[in-house]
């Protein structure tokens, strides 16, 4: 079994943006506490938990209308991002115990380090608008 390499994962994230509609960020949003769930119960992802929680909640404010200060390409990448841990056969299928999620945790580390000066930028605003 081959795993996923970053470059792969940047290129597979950047595939993804080009499909996400207002209807991903909904699923996102309504899902929130799937995706705790999952990264919770995965030790492949429990360091990508604290920053999950900000991708979500930076969806949510923009979804709401109360950030807007973030280009829509970055919220594509984190609604990609998250939607792909609802895919059982990505690169390396999740139902192969801790492995199986090994490319998801990429996935989502890849998307933070693409997006980290946006997500910066949002952890300010949300600082000051709590």
């Amino acid at each position: 079994m081959e795993n996923i390499t970053r470059k792969q994962a940047k290129k597979i994230i950047k595939k993804g943006t080009k499909k996400i509609s207002d209807l991903d960020l909904q699923k996102v949003i309504d899902n929130q506490s799937f995706f705790e769930k999952i990264i919770n119960e995965n030790k492949a992802l429990k360091d990508t938990i604290s920053f999950v929680k900000l991708f979500i909640s930076l969806v949510k404010d923009y979804f709401a209308g109360k950030y807007k200060d973030v280009p829509y390409w970055s919220i594509a990448a984190i609604t990609f991002s998250l939607l792909y841990l609802f895919n059982p056969i990505d690169f390396v299928p999740d139902f192969i115990p801790i492995v199986g999620f090994v490319d998801d945790a990429l996935i989502l580390a890849t998307c933070y380090k693409m997006i980290k000066v946006d997500l910066n930028k949002y952890e300010k605003w949300k600082s000051k608008n709590v």
